[in-house]
């Protein structure tokens, strides 16, 4: 599988390098598209939803971090309407999923709508869930901004919520229509949350790819200050071994479960040392 390499003009503005990883899934395929700056360029991405009735879903710090100019850009395809959900892993939940259809029923959403998923892995989670549940299923985008969303659960179509005695218990198999990964939204992401990322990036060199592993002996601790390109590749290439997993084994049937790598080994860890936050 390629990563594909795309720039152009748009009247006198240069238009970002693209890399775009296809997840090919038969009817069910989509593109990841990977760039900085592809954040303001939503209706040239995503135009084949132009007219569309959207829901763009996100979590409270991220909106206020990102969400007024997302919503700006999204804009250009047609009539967009807002809903906000708790930060936190607990509150990947069935009330915040009940939040999120009451956000559906007061946008009068309907079968041709889109979902788009503007956040980490929960909001990505409870966003794709509701949109896979919703009237049986409707359309929807995910915008990642943390980068463990940008390599790992943006990719490959698993979605739900939490139960109160188990995690992930509840969800469905319902794959977007695209990613749209933009890594300036990286500027603003913790460092404790970068090195999650880092570390998944790592696993996936691990598993598959030795310069890609080469290249993280190479960055700058903490991944700040690691040159654009460096790391959009770096991005690009974890999609595209994700996506090539996915593509062999779309519902973890079998190898899929060798993305668990990072999971088997942390709580291996954890039972061993007691330690269970990093």
């Amino acid at each position: 599988m390629c990563v594909g390499h795309g720039a152009g003009l748009r009247g006198d503005a240069i238009l970002p390098v693209i890399l775009e990883i296809p997840v090919e899934l038969g009817p069910r395929r989509y593109a990841i598209a990977v760039g900085h700056g592809l954040s303001k360029l939503l209706p040239d991405l995503l135009g084949g939803f132009r007219g569309r009735r959207t829901v763009l879903v996100a979590s409270r710090r991220v909106f206020a971090l990102h969400g007024r100019a997302v919503e700006r850009s999204l804009r250009g395809l047609g009539p967009v309407h807002v809903t906000l959900v708790p930060d936190g892993e607990r509150f990947k939940s069935r009330s915040s999923l009940e939040g999120v259809y009451d956000a559906f029923h007061e946008a009068r959403l309907g079968r041709a709508g889109l979902v788009v998923a503007l956040g980490g892995g929960v909001v990505g989670d409870v966003a794709g869930f509701a949109a896979a549940t919703w009237m049986r299923g409707v359309d929807w985008v995910g915008i990642p901004t943390t980068l463990l969303s940008m390599v790992d659960s943006s990719i490959g179509g698993k979605v739900g919520i939490n139960h109160a005695q188990a995690k992930n218990m509840i969800g469905a198999f319902h794959q977007p229509r695209a990613v749209v990964v933009d890594p300036g939204f990286l500027a603003t992401l913790a460092a404790r949350e970068l090195r999650s990322g880092a570390f998944e990036i790592l696993k996936c060199s691990i598993l598959a790819d030795r310069a890609l592993f080469a290249s993280l002996r190479k960055a700058p601790a903490g991944l700040r200050g690691w040159d654009r390109m460096e790391m959009e590749n770096a991005i690009a290439t974890a999609c595209r071994i994700k996506a090539d997993v996915v593509e062999k084994d779309e519902r973890e049937a079998g190898m899929r479960r060798a993305l668990n790598l990072g999971h088997t080994s942390r709580h291996a860890h954890a039972n061993v040392t007691g330690k269970r936050t990093f």
